[in-house]
């Protein structure tokens, strides 16, 4: 049992991918035109600390929409 709480942040962000693989655009997201591409890898981060500072954690997640 936790005893003093739990702290969790969540991020998501995209980064630009400029390949040109069919393989690997499968897996991007599409979107308005920035920094030269329309493909981004979609990236969703979350954070965990304990009150107590014994415990950090970091979860990445990438996700295309379908």
């Amino acid at each position: 049992m936790l005893r003093g709480g739990l702290e969790v942040a969540i991020d998501t962000h995209d980064e630009p991918f400029y390949g040109k693989t069919r393989e690997l655009r499968r897996y991007t997201c599409s979107g308005q035109a920035i920094v030269g591409t329309t493909h981004f890898f979609r990236i969703a981060s979350a954070y965990g600390h304990l009150a107590r500072g014994a415990f950090d954690a970091r979860l990445d997640v990438c996700a295309a929409r379908r």
